[in-house]
């Protein structure tokens, strides 16, 4: 059996820019390190789907291994470079309630 342990982006809509894939791949137990991409999911009650909709997956790095345990520290070992949208790095400022 495999075991796969991913890596999401630490921002809501950012993308994987790179990886060291290489490097852990090279790691005892690791099979494969894919980039896994965003999914947009239909609801069967016709929910929009896309960014900022609750049917919207965020983009990862997945590591797969051959146990729990390889998998979890080959993925302490990924070195990701996330590329974020331009509305998570600038975020419209808060207005103050009255």
């Amino acid at each position: 059996m495999l075991v796969a342990s991913i890596e999401r982006c630490p921002v809501y809509g950012g993308t994987p820019r790179s990886f060291n894939a290489d490097q852990v791949k090279k790691l005892t137990g690791v099979r494969a390190v894919l980039e896994i991409s965003a999914v947009h999911l239909t609801h069967q009650f016709g929910d929009t789907s896309g960014p900022g909709s609750r049917n919207y997956t965020c983009s990862g790095v997945a590591v797969v291994a051959d146990s729990t345990w390889a998998a979890l520290q080959a993925r302490k070992q990924l070195q990701v470079e996330w590329a974020e949208t331009h509305s998570t790095r600038n975020p419209p400022p808060l207005s103050a309630s009255k």
